[in-house]
């Protein structure tokens, strides 16, 4: 009988609860060879020490799918996708990079709480009255959706069809084959985005805002960025900043309705609020693993990395190291410090991190204060996607007293 792998990202035990597996790959195997062809880093100082490494870099490959099939190289999300800054090395990197960098200063974000506060607030006055709800759908998904839009500069009249299509490239990043059918679909969600990015860009180029697009289009030329380019990091930017939060917000509550000593302990500290997000990113965090290409030979101490090997980050394996942390299994919404890897590290870390953070708080505090006796249907059992990269619950069921 064949041996089961160490690490399988395939396994749905895997997705339900990754964790043991982590906790094992540490003990017996911190840097894993993968018969899937890759090598697995699961210790936190490996990985952040390859996420600084110069030596690592990206290469996107293209598309993994079932069977071989040439013409999806072609398609217009994996032509996009290779000038993404999150897919590129430094020069490109940089040039792309320095266009978006300037509008997520930590003023500048921070300055939109105000606004968060008040998208967070619409909502709940219409959820409040039903006494239900599924967090994803009605509340985790909107919030993040609502904000990335308006930073962005979709107009509201233009945000319901954008919606309906939000949350079609997770998938990629995941270490496993897609079905042609599925790539297909992603290909043309992508393609609607884009083109309606396309657009925006050149409304925003004759009538200029105090938005995202409008910044972008009066800087691309400085940077040399390309319309393409321009489109491409706009669409990375529209999914990743609401794909996070969305599954951020899912997981804290999970954690927390699992801990209720610690929901507890919240609610009569909101002093705590901003620690306990941050320990709720290292507890479960929604980007469980990165990818870096060794672009030499490389040697991290007794191990030799070759030249154009691919290597996984487990970034929620470096997060639960108990030579980082002490009783990292435990969630402690009081725990100082805040090095973790849950938005990765050196330059491709996350560019929208602290926007992030700022939208789990402020849905966090909304749902404390706003629906006292807020519950969770069934936080030991929930539904989880099937995404290995992105952890987060599918649906959520909640209920509370009118």
């Amino acid at each position: 009988m064949p041996r089961t792998p160490l690490f399988d990202p395939t396994d749905p035990a895997f997705l339900e609860n990754p964790y043991p597996v982590y906790a094992r790959l540490r003990r017996e195997d911190p840097w894993h060879r993968s018969p899937f062809g890759f090598v697995v880093a699961s210790r936190f100082r490996d990985i952040d020490t390859v996420l600084r490494d110069r030596r690592f870099g990206k290469s996107f490959k293209g598309p993994k799918a079932n069977g071989h099939d040439p013409d999806l190289g072609n398609m217009a999300i994996f032509r996009s996708i290779g000038q993404w800054m999150l897919e590129s090395n430094p020069p490109d990197h940089t040039r792309r990079r320095a266009c978006f960098t300037k509008f997520f200063t930590a003023k500048r974000v921070e300055a939109m709480r105000p606004r968060i506060q008040t998208i967070v607030c619409e909502l709940l006055d219409g959820l409040a009255p039903r006494g239900e709800m599924d967090v994803i759908a009605d509340f985790a998904q909107l919030l993040p959706f609502r904000v990335i839009t308006d930073m962005i500069g979709v107009p509201r009249q233009d945000q319901p069809e954008l919606f309906k299509i939000a949350r079609f490239i997770g998938r990629l990043s995941d270490p496993v084959p897609l079905d042609r059918a599925e790539l297909a679909q992603i290909d043309a969600d992508f393609r609607r985005v884009a083109d309606y990015f396309h657009g925006l860009i050149g409304i925003r180029r004759r009538q200029p805002g105090d938005d995202l697009v409008s910044h972008i289009a009066a800087t691309a030329l400085e940077q040399q960025l390309s319309i393409d380019e321009m489109v491409g990091n706009l669409v990375l930017l529209f999914v990743a900043g609401h794909e996070t939060s969305t599954n951020l917000i899912g997981n804290a509550l999970i954690a927390l309705a699992r801990n209720p000593d610690q929901w507890n302990l919240l609610r009569s500290e909101p002093g705590l609020m901003k620690r306990a997000v941050i320990e709720c990113l290292r507890y479960d965090n929604s980007i469980q693993i990165a990818s870096r290409t060794a672009q030499a030979d490389v040697m991290l101490g007794d191990i030799q990395i070759a030249e154009g090997q691919d290597v996984l980050l487990l970034l929620g394996s470096a997060n639960r190291d108990p030579a980082m942390y002490a009783e990292p299994d435990r969630l402690d919404v009081t725990r100082s410090g805040d090095q973790m890897l849950s938005f990765g590290g050196g330059i491709h870390f996350c560019l929208g991190a602290q926007l992030s953070r700022i939208e789990v708080e402020c849905a966090l505090d909304a749902l404390l204060h706003r629906l006292p006796d807020f519950r969770l249907d069934d936080p030991l059992q929930p539904v989880w996607r099937p995404s290995v990269v992105f952890r987060g619950p599918a649906r959520l069921p909640a209920t509370w007293t009118l």
